[in-house]
């Protein structure tokens, strides 16, 4: 039986990698899931004959992308949903909208540190406050949290879910509690002492 994968990630940097199936075989699978966490969009994949289970997969993934990858941008986590956890449009594609909130609630559940970016392309601020996420990821490879990227012209149900004011907003969660809520922060110093503090509060 066919079946097929998607994966998902933001265009900021592809902290956190969705895909939309619960195994997945082809000898070029790894690659092309690579390919599309650095392009930065989402991709379709075909079945192939054999399978791997979920830790494979991902070990495979993570592999295949830290040889195509800076290493702060190989997602932490996979996250995998059976076929009939998803939506899917009239032309059989994963609705990305359901799937992100599938993704942040399981991350919730588990306690995970969550940062939600809201940006917009035209915004200097939010190019500004990327620039120091990309540096604190460079420095700390080994700190795990993810990142939400909302996009505020376009995501206006997530705005509106977060209570975004402006784009430029930041928002952290240690699981389900909302931890630290900025607007227009771009400081080095104050971003990393929250994320820090969000990490450090998360593993208590």
């Amino acid at each position: 039986n066919g079946t097929a994968a998607q994966v998902s990630c933001d265009k900021r940097g592809g902290e956190l990698a969705v895909v939309g199936v619960s195994r997945l075989a082809s000898p070029a699978a790894a690659a092309a899931l690579a390919r599309a966490v650095r392009q930065g969009g989402v991709a379709a994949l075909p079945d192939a004959l054999a399978s791997l289970v979920r830790a494979a997969l991902e070990s495979e993934l993570r592999a295949a992308m830290r040889e195509k990858l800076a290493a702060y941008k190989v997602p932490k986590r996979v996250l995998f949903f059976d076929a009939e956890e998803l939506e899917y449009t009239a032309n059989q594609k994963i609705q990305v909208g359901p799937l992100r909130e599938a993704a942040l609630a399981r991350l919730q559940q588990e306690g995970a540190i969550i940062l939600v970016d809201v940006y917009a392309e035209w915004c200097p601020t939010c190019r500004k406050q990327h620039e120091v996420l990309q540096s604190y990821r460079e420095q700390n490879p080994d700190k795990a949290f993810h990142t939400l990227v909302v996009d505020f012209d376009d995501d206006k149900k997530w705005v509106r879910h977060f209570r975004a004011p402006h784009q430029s907003t930041l928002i952290l969660f240690a699981g389900d509690k909302q931890v630290w809520f900025s607007v227009a922060e771009t400081r080095y110093d104050e971003i990393a002492t929250q994320i820090d503090k969000a990490i450090a509060l998360g593993k208590r």
